[in-house]
């Protein structure tokens, strides 16, 4: 009998699934006093490296199957900028990034169950968003305070 244990990466990837609260608030954080002073500086660099090891952790972990989710995020963040610099005040872009990034980081984190049952399609059930949801509500918070 061989006992498979986690080592390297996948040891980083559990920790940083761990603490994916916090790397959503420096991110989110980071990202919001980006905005608050323009031009790429440290709270822009915090807030990619932050959100790029959360969506990298989940990757290694196993909870990305692809690339779909971060390529959805970076859409949603375009959506924002376009919000912020090319049509400030029309919401449409800003609330269709805003559903964007937050949808992809939900997405990242819940739990699904790969197994289709016999009706042939997935089950939602507000089990597989437990952890994502407060994961997302505290990082919120955390920002925000």
């Amino acid at each position: 009998m061989i006992k498979a244990e986690p080592k390297g990466f996948e040891l980083v990837a559990i920790l940083i699934t761990k603490y994916a609260a916090i790397l959503l608030l420096v991110g989110i954080a980071g990202g919001y006093l980006e905005m608050q002073h323009p031009g790429f500086g440290i709270p822009g660099i915090i807030s990619a490296t932050a959100f790029g090891l959360f969506f990298f952790g989940h990757y290694v972990a196993g909870s990305l199957v692809g690339y779909e989710t971060v390529f959805i995020f970076f859409i949603g963040v375009l959506f924002l900028i376009v919000e912020l610099f090319v049509f400030p005040g029309h919401l449409m872009f800003g609330l269709v990034g805003l559903l964007l990034v937050i949808g992809s980081i939900i997405y990242t984190m819940s739990g699904w169950d790969v197994n289709v049952p016999e009706g042939g399609t997935f089950p939602v059930r507000f089990e597989d968003y437990v952890v994502a949801l407060r994961n997302l509500g505290l990082a919120f918070t955390g920002a925000l305070a």
